[in-house]
């Protein structure tokens, strides 16, 4: 290149910077409510190029290729930024879930639960250098429109179109960082009350139902249990969320950029979530409840049967006894001895006794095989009598 000049390739490399500095950025946001742990698991399994960095929040920066980076934070905010259009959204989300979502260690249940969440959710995409025309092309519903000093934000269907973009560098990350935040966290209040509202309703169902036979109860008492235990460390780890968000909000830098795009109500975030977990606390009351009342109609038929059993084998006793008495072969023998009349019985001989043994034992045995069968074929455990039952006492 001659001074003052640009010859053939200069201007080829010029056009191509100015290409690629006018790009549209895509950047597809997930939550995945994650802890150090998790990510020094991802560490080990990543398997492309990348570097760890220390911050607030420690995160790992991958590099997926010149113009693609993913950046998973501490608190499992992953985000992954590249020069495409909107149309490679469903290419670039399908890479997440398999290189870094699917890489996420599973210490636990609520981890598999979480995850679970993270494979059929949507992401959260903010297009910058978009037009509010877009959310038409991709078939989204532009739901509202915000414009500030800082931008004119256009949101809709988890799609944020951003025209007219003035932050930059450290900023712009914090604007994005939260963005995918607010968005994904209502995302999964929504499956966390759904899954709260289907639990309430399997514990109603088994509440509402009117009998139980007596050997239904054991894997229904399991069942609940496991339930129960799931729904303790979900909500472990909701209130794990509330150190996140408060967390988020102590860090922040740019609350008068998020103010005006309505995007910094930590407070508001908090008391969702304690809501949340308030109603899967009752869930786990209402399960422990369920289970106490099963528990205990389930001892009481214990008892019952046991004393009803004791009734069988007594009247199988009687019964074998009656038919010791009623053998055939009886003799009676006198004799007189000067004015006294002596004699002796023999109520059977030795041969009589074993094979009337023998006849009684089977005979007691059949008894009780057919009485304790229609005993436990009949045997049910009524659980909502015992419910109104229990309410009408407390009246």
């Amino acid at each position: 290149m001659k001074s003052g000049h640009l010859d053939d390739d200069d201007k080829h490399l010029l056009m191509a910077k100015v290409e690629i500095a006018l790009m549209p950025q895509l950047y597809i946001g997930i939550h995945a409510y994650l802890t150090k742990i998790h990510l020094l698991g991802l560490k080990e399994q990543i398997g492309m190029p990348f570097k760890y960095v220390r911050a607030d929040f420690d995160k790992i920066i991958i590099t997926v290729d010149k113009k693609t980076t993913v950046t998973v934070s501490q608190d499992g905010l992953i985000l992954l930024k590249t020069s495409s259009s909107p149309e490679n959204i469903d290419k670039w989300h399908g890479w997440l879930l398999r290189h870094i979502v699917a890489k996420l260690m599973v210490l636990d249940e609520e981890d598999a639960f979480f995850k679970n969440i993270l494979q059929k959710n949507r992401p959260t995409i903010v297009y910058i250098g978009g037009k509010k025309s877009d959310f038409e092309k991709l078939g989204k519903k532009l739901d509202y429109s915000i414009k500030s000093q800082h931008m004119t934000k256009h949101y809709g269907d988890g799609l944020v179109v951003i025209e007219n973009m003035k932050l930059k560098g450290v900023k712009l990350e914090e604007y994005l960082a939260t963005q995918v935040f607010f968005c994904d966290y209502q995302a999964i209040v929504q499956e966390l009350i759904n899954y709260n509202k289907q639990l309430w309703q399997k514990v109603t169902s088994v509440r509402a139902r009117g009998t139980y036979r007596f050997k239904e109860l054991p894997p229904i008492i399991d069942e609940l249990l496991e339930e129960k235990r799931m729904c303790t460390v979900i909500t472990k780890r909701i209130e794990q969320l509330d150190d996140f968000i408060m967390e988020r909000k102590s860090k922040c830098t740019i609350k008068n950029v998020l103010d005006p795009l309505k995007l910094y109500d930590f407070d508001e975030m908090v008391r969702l979530n304690n809501y949340v977990r308030d109603q899967l606390l009752m869930t786990n009351e209402y399960i422990s409840s369920t289970m106490s009342l099963i528990e205990f109609i389930y001892k009481d038929n214990e008892q019952k049967e046991l004393n009803i059993l004791q009734v069988i084998f007594a009247v199988g006793t009687i019964a074998t006894v009656v038919s010791l008495g009623a053998m055939p072969g009886a003799k009676l023998f006198l004799e007189m001895q000067g004015n006294t009349i002596v004699g002796e019985m023999v109520a059977f001989s030795s041969n009589d006794l074993i094979f009337w043994t023998i006849i009684s034992v089977v005979i007691g045995i059949v008894l009780f095989m057919i009485l304790n069968y229609f005993f436990l074929s009949a045997k049910k455990l009524r659980i909502v009598s015992l419910l109104k039952d229990k309410k009408s006492n407390s009246k």
